[in-house]
């Protein structure tokens, strides 16, 4: 699993360092989108929370991209500033 989990991540961090917002708010995909990516790389008897807690910490820890579930269920980067 980890290593489907960890090429995932490196693809997608591709993805998002090309295509950043300047407004530092980044719509990567929704969450279905994210279960189905996960599900088709990972095998079938593990346990798909488990394989998207682990994106997620790939996706922080391996190519420093803190991404967040919205409010409309949606995988964002957001790197805007505080207020």
């Amino acid at each position: 699993m980890n290593q489907a989990i960890n090429k995932l991540a490196a693809e997608m961090a591709e993805q998002i360092n090309q295509n950043k917002s300047e407004e530092g708010y980044t719509i990567i995909c929704t969450c279905l989108e994210l279960h189905h990516m996960v599900g088709h790389r990972v095998k079938q008897d593990v346990d798909l929370y488990d394989a998207m807690h682990d994106f997620f910490e790939e996706m922080q820890c391996e190519h420093n991209l803190f991404l967040t579930v919205s409010q409309y269920e949606d995988i964002v980067l957001d790197e805007r500033e505080e207020v």
